[in-house]
């Protein structure tokens, strides 16, 4: 009998110490940072008040870091990525999205930049993907704010800061 007690008790423990390890780290997400590369004030105003609203496409854990970012991530450096698609700074935003920042333990799952070069556009850099993803706006006028916020939708990135 004392033999199955203690089984039971080592399985018990055994049970909740993987629980802990099944939820460690961040959870929820994606993790996202905003940057908009242009000067379209109009446009930061649309993302913000559709994120604060958890409007639509935005996950219920996702977080998205409208006015801050880690100070490697500078403008310069999303341009050349972004907009020159230089592969060496899409290597080194890969690398800096996944170091921790601020509360974010595990870093973070990709950048949404919005540039007007040649034609209005959002762009997705994710961690691990070693590539952007862009989508230009069907018709980025203030009467269709709706074509907008559906482009933006799109390249919101999947959880990735956990595949390391």
């Amino acid at each position: 009998m004392k033999r199955i007690t203690k089984i039971i008790f080592l399985f018990f423990i055994l049970f909740l110490n993987f629980q802990k390890t099944a939820f460690a780290g961040d959870v929820g997400g994606p993790y996202v940072i905003w940057v908009n590369l242009s000067n379209n004030k109009t446009i930061d105003e649309l993302i913000a008040r559709r994120i604060d609203e958890h409007d639509d496409c935005i996950p219920p854990d996702a977080k998205f870091l409208l006015n801050d970012r880690p100070d490697d991530i500078t403008d310069e450096l999303l341009h050349k990525a972004v907009i020159k698609n230089d592969k060496a700074s899409i290597k080194l935003l890969e690398k800096i999205m996944r170091r921790p920042f601020g509360l974010l333990k595990n870093g973070f799952d990709g950048i949404i930049t919005y540039d007007e070069e040649k034609t209005p556009r959002f762009s997705s850099v994710v961690t691990g993907w070693h590539a952007v993803a862009r989508e230009k706006i069907p018709k980025p006028t203030d009467a269709d704010k709706k074509s907008v916020w559906d482009t933006f939708c799109i390249v919101i990135p999947p959880i990735t800061r956990n595949s390391k």
